[in-house]
């Protein structure tokens, strides 16, 4: 969705969900997502917007993930 100063993806199913919850209960902070970065590059590319990362708002029990972005 996107708003005037905001824009959030909604990822399911995410093949790296299992990989996070392994690093979380090892306790090891995710840092980085690939989504994220493709959709920062597409916002970019194509939109010609700066993003800055808001939120990456995970649901493991739902297998998703929302990814907000704020508008530079």
């Amino acid at each position: 969705t996107r708003t005037e100063d905001q824009v959030d993806f909604v990822v399911e199913k995410c093949v790296l969900l299992n990989v996070e919850k392994d690093l979380v209960a090892a306790g090891v902070k995710p840092v980085m997502c690939p989504y994220l970065n493709i959709a920062a590059a597409a916002m970019r590319r194509r939109l010609g917007l700066k993003t800055r990362i808001e939120d990456i708002a995970v649901d493991q029990a739902a297998h998703r993930c929302k990814l907000c972005f704020g508008m530079v």
